[in-house]
């Protein structure tokens, strides 16, 4: 083990244990996987009988994330009264503990951890189609482009996936959701 020493860990960042094995990311569990950080993914870390914790998610997160993920948690459930749920997914495309943001039982969108960053899944209803287009220009070129490129996602709207580093993206994920939420 790396005690005493900077270690780099999958994304670039870095993690220093001391010899009290502690370290800046602050999650035990992920302390006693160190020695295979680099290479297990999130669904490894915390496989279905063994739910994150939300320290265990920051961590993961990193700090700068951990601040948006939590801006946005709280500012869907001020805005909107949304409830959060941490919910486990067997798919292959993005498995394990997520966090599905909800509304009188209708989905706002499903947040998946990542390391430095999260992704969303959203799905724009057709009828918010129209309203969508005069939101575009508001957007980023990078989400305008998406949304415009999104495939149908069994009838019900355009799926969109995308990941949020920065607080723009986050915004640009707000207004969507305002549209959203009116249709």
């Amino acid at each position: 083990m790396l005690i005493g020493k900077e270690a780099e860990i999958k994304g670039g960042a870095t993690m220093v244990l001391d010899k009290n094995r502690r370290s800046d990311l602050g999650s035990q569990r992920i302390i006693k996987t160190f020695w295979r950080f680099d290479v297990m993914q999130w669904h490894e870390l915390f496989p279905k009988d063994k739910p994150p914790s939300e320290e265990d998610i920051s961590a993961w997160l990193g700090t700068e994330t951990a601040g948006i993920w939590k801006d946005l948690i709280t500012t869907c459930q001020q805005r909107w009264k949304a409830r959060s749920r941490l919910t486990y997914s067997v798919c292959s495309g993005k498995p394990g503990w997520n966090l599905k943001l909800q509304k009188s039982g209708k989905t706002l969108g499903t947040l998946y951890p990542e390391q430095g960053s999260f992704s969303v899944f959203v799905v724009v209803p057709f009828s918010a189609g129209p309203m969508m287009q005069e939101l575009l220009p508001d957007l980023s070129t990078e989400l305008a482009d998406l949304y415009r490129n999104a495939d149908d996602f069994m009838k019900a709207g355009k799926w969109m996936m995308f990941r949020i580093t920065r607080r723009e993206t986050m915004q640009d994920y707000l207004k969507i959701l305002a549209v959203k939420l009116e249709h």
